[in-house]
């Protein structure tokens, strides 16, 4: 692994650390971009590609493997970054944090809670394409945990300030959906569950890529521990309940849409969220960059600092934003 960028010595101009990640999130915000490009040719392949129910069938499936990966990966995942990066920041030589454990714990969350909504799907979604509720939280759960691996390695990957690397992940999973989706019209795999075995089969794929470079290079290391996989602490139980309620929230029209209208609904529903999270996709830059920067030494102890720091970045950020919006 290439070398860490160094603290801000005595005898560094100022502002290094505010140079390092204006840098940062220019390489994060167009990685991104061009990851959700890729993502918005899948939607091209996918719309003229297949039909209207199988179509609206991927479009649930997907939605629905994205929220248990935000919902139960978000708070093992952001608490992992905070703590590796505040540790990487200090060079306090305390132990890593457990890129193991928070692999394993989100993974078994993303389970748990996806059979903790099994009965809903059951009893009030209709799932198109003559698709089953068993089948949809099945292929939801292993398209969850690849997702989820890749936002992990992202994660570590910021948190040690290496956001090109990080975003260049995030280009190779969008990159993995678009290579899929093509299969998946070019082999005419229009019913279940060759359609959904496809994507679950190329996500798991790009996330063990993406986690198993991590882990490999950590062992090289000893810098990773295999204890207390399954513990969950109080932060990260909390912020489990934080990411479970954003997450429905951002996701819970394509449910209902599932429950009242039409195949056809839930199909143009979906393509147009697609697009929606393109035009938006400054904002999780912003964010992602933000998570590391207040975890740096300079801020860390100084509320104040932090409070001054997310101010300064958004009023730097909103104007070119709503312009790329």
């Amino acid at each position: 692994m290439t070398a860490l960028p160094a603290e801000p010595q005595q005898g560094q101009p100022p502002g290094h650390l505010d140079r390092l990640f204006r840098r940062g999130f220019a390489e994060t915000f167009v990685l991104d971009i061009g990851a959700r490009a890729l993502s918005g040719a899948s939607i091209v392949v996918l719309i003229r590609g297949l039909n209207v129910s199988t179509y609206a069938y991927a479009t649930l499936f997907l939605i629905f493997a994205q929220f248990l990966a935000t919902a139960a990966g978000g708070g093992v995942r952001l608490r992992y970054l905070r703590r590796e990066a505040e540790r990487i920041s200090r060079r306090s030589g305390t132990v890593a944090a457990s890129f193991t454990a928070a692999l394993v714990s989100s993974s078994v969350l993303i389970a748990a809670i996806a059979f903790a909504f099994y009965p809903f799907v059951a009893l009030f979604v209709h799932v198109p394409s003559a698709g089953t509720a068993l089948g949809l939280v099945l292929y939801s759960i292993g398209f969850g945990i690849g997702w989820s691996a890749v936002e992990l390695a992202v994660a570590h990957y910021q948190a040690h300030r290496r956001f090109r690397l990080a975003g260049a992940l995030g280009v190779l999973r969008a990159a993995t959906i678009l290579c899929v989706s093509i299969l998946i019209v070019a082999t005419r795999a229009q019913h279940l569950p060759a359609l959904a075995l496809w994507f679950v089969g190329g996500m798991i794929g790009a996330g063990a890529l993406a986690a198993g470079w991590v882990l490999r290079r950590r062992e090289e290391q000893g810098g990773d521990s295999r204890r207390d996989w399954l513990s969950l602490t109080s932060e990260e139980g909390w912020l489990t309940l934080y990411f479970l309620a954003a997450a429905g929230f951002a996701y819970v029209d394509v449910i209902v849409a599932s429950m009242f209208l039409s195949e056809k609904a839930i199909a143009t529903l979906g393509a147009t969220l697609r697009y929606l999270s393109i035009a938006l996709a400054a904002i999780p830059a912003v964010g992602a960059v933000l998570r590391v920067r207040v975890s740096q030494l300079d801020v860390l102890d100084s509320g104040a600092n932090q409070r001054a720091l997310v101010l300064g970045w958004l009023r730097a950020t909103a104007l070119p934003g709503l312009l790329v919006l």
